[in-house]
C-alpha cells in the first residue's frame, strides 16, 4: 500500500515538474520557435491547453509510478 502511494505521489510531482520545465523552456526559446516557425504560435496553444496537457501528463505519471511500483513489489516479494 504505501509503496503504491508513494508511485501515485512521484508520479504527480515529476508530472508537475515536467510541466514547469516545459513552459519555462518555451517561454525562453519562444523568439527561436517564432524564427523556425512563423506561422505557428506554440507558446498561445501551450498556454491556452496548459490544464489539459497538464492534467494529461498528471495522468499518466501517476499510471506509470503506480504500474512502476506494483511490478517492483511484485518482483521483490516473490522469494
Amino acid at each position: 500500500g504505501p509503496f503504491l502511494i508513494q508511485g501515485l505521489i512521484a508520479g504527480f510531482f515529476g508530472a508537475i515538474l515536467s510541466w514547469i520545465i516545459f513552459a519555462v523552456a518555451l517561454n525562453f526559446l519562444d523568439p527561436k520557435l517564432k524564427i523556425l516557425l512563423p506561422n505557428i504560435n506554440i507558446v498561445s496553444y501551450f498556454f491556452s491547453n496548459g490544464f489539459l496537457i497538464l492534467a494529461i501528463q498528471i495522468l499518466v505519471g501517476v499510471v506509470l509510478g503506480i504500474i512502476s511500483a506494483f511490478v517492483a513489489i511484485r518482483s521483490h516479494l516473490r522469494v
